[in-house]
């Protein structure tokens, strides 16, 4: 079996005997310096340093990338701006093409008095901290507080678009 495999029972080992996964993190320190994000052509979200997939279903996917894009922050009163942008990466990233539903998700999305938009940064904020410590992770999802600029703050230079 490979070093992945390997490593991957390895770590199932140490959950089994207790270790955190924080502990289990802390001695893979080196880990510790922020991957970049790599966009492939295909729209999957990689954390090239640590061989890693974020992993999100296309409208979520489509929100990551928007904020992706904004390295600045977006707040949410203003996402009505962003409506034809989010299509517009939604488009791209549908495979089975955009259906009637997914312009009403969509529409509801920049809705300011939806809570769309929270629910869809929670999903994404829960699949980066399944895969991250929490150290690592909060640089990977969109965050900031009520009714504040919400960001991925991660540096620009770190975002690559293949």
């Amino acid at each position: 079996s490979n070093a992945c495999e390997q490593a991957q029972k390895f770590v199932a080992r140490l959950l089994h005997k207790g270790f955190t996964k924080e502990t289990i993190w802390a001695l893979l320190a080196p880990m510790k310096e922020l991957s970049p994000i790599k966009i492939t052509c295909d729209f999957r979200i990689l954390l090239t340093s640590y061989n890693m997939e974020i992993e999100l279903p296309p409208v979520q996917k489509a929100v990551y990338l928007l904020f992706l894009k904004h390295p600045n922050g977006i707040n949410f009163k203003d996402m009505l701006d962003y409506q034809d942008e989010l299509f517009h990466i939604y488009r791209k990233i549908a495979i089975r093409g955009v259906r009637q539903k997914h312009v009403e998700t969509i529409t509801d999305l920049v809705n300011p008095l939806s809570n769309s938009m929270n629910e869809k940064c929670s999903i994404i904020k829960k699949r980066v901290t399944a895969l991250l410590d929490d150290e690592l992770a909060r640089h990977y999802y969109i965050s900031g507080g009520k009714g504040e600029i919400k960001k991925i703050n991660i540096s620009p230079q770190l975002i690559i678009w293949e």
